[in-house]
């Protein structure tokens, strides 16, 4: 199921992709709680969440969304990535905390409205105007799964390792034998095959 839809979101935003394109064209940029949001109305499991744009927001959100949650966690959103490694303008460290619930409107009050820089957003930053409260969940096991556009291939590609953490970059790195990069055909979609290298690349590996 997650592999047919894969292929229809890659299908249908890159049927335009290809090497006689003269000019590099994004056409889809959506934040971490949108993404979400598609994801589980195609049912993929993701984490509880609710968005705020105002610190009056947060007291309702909480109560309504996470009445029983200790601790939850606050993230900036921003079209950028390396949010958890950014430091605000203000000089708060991290654009991504778990804090308890009673402190959440603290944080989430130091983000709204500021000005974020991270290792993608260059010195300028980006303004945070909404934060995406979620639920805090206990990790079994950590992975990176992304599909982006590749400049060289001019289409799609899986990029993937079985070690998790907070960007590709930081993975690559320290675990360059560990990055699976499979290249999707957009004419194919994503095949039994491409599936296949993904699987067996973030299997654990036994001695």
């Amino acid at each position: 199921m997650v592999r047919g839809l894969l292929g229809k979101i890659v299908s249908r935003s890159l049927s335009v992709a290809g090497k006689w394109q003269q000019q590099q064209i994004r056409r889809l940029n959506i934040h971490e709680y949108q993404g979400a949001e598609l994801m589980g109305k195609y049912g993929i499991n993701v984490p509880k969440g609710v968005t705020v744009s105002s610190v009056d927001q947060i007291k309702k959100a909480i109560q309504d969304a996470f009445p029983n949650e200790k601790e939850l966690v606050v993230k900036s959103q921003i079209l950028a990535g390396g949010r958890g490694l950014g430091t605000f303008q203000s000089g708060l460290k991290g654009g991504v905390h778990i804090v308890k619930s009673e402190e959440v409107e603290d944080i989430a009050g130091k983000m709204l409205g500021q000005v974020l820089v991270t290792k993608q957003t260059g010195p300028q930053g980006k303004v945070v105007s909404k934060v995406y409260l979620c639920e805090k969940l206990s990790l079994v096991n950590e992975m990176y799964f992304a599909i982006t556009l590749d400049r060289t291939t001019a289409g799609p590609i899986i990029i993937a390792c079985r070690k998790g953490g907070t960007s590709i970059e930081d993975l690559a790195e320290k675990f360059p034998d560990m990055i699976i990069k499979v290249p999707i055909d957009v004419f194919k979609g994503i095949t039994d095959e491409d599936a296949a290298k993904v699987v067996d690349g973030l299997a654990p590996k036994v001695a």
